[in-house]
């Protein structure tokens, strides 16, 4: 997850191109990105994993 012009970001680890929701915190909705690409000068590392 990341923060970005008022906005919360959650990405999600599906196989394949990345899933996004985007939070606007001033309206207090949720929204799916889609076929987005992540920002290049973002650090990113995994924080979950399926359990199998």
């Amino acid at each position: 997850a990341f923060v970005l012009d008022r906005n919360i970001y959650v990405v999600g680890g599906n196989r394949g191109p990345p899933t996004m929701e985007r939070y606007d915190v001033d309206k207090n909705t949720w929204t799916i990105v889609g076929n987005c690409k992540l920002p290049t000068d973002g650090h990113y590392q995994n924080v979950a994993f399926a359990s199998s």
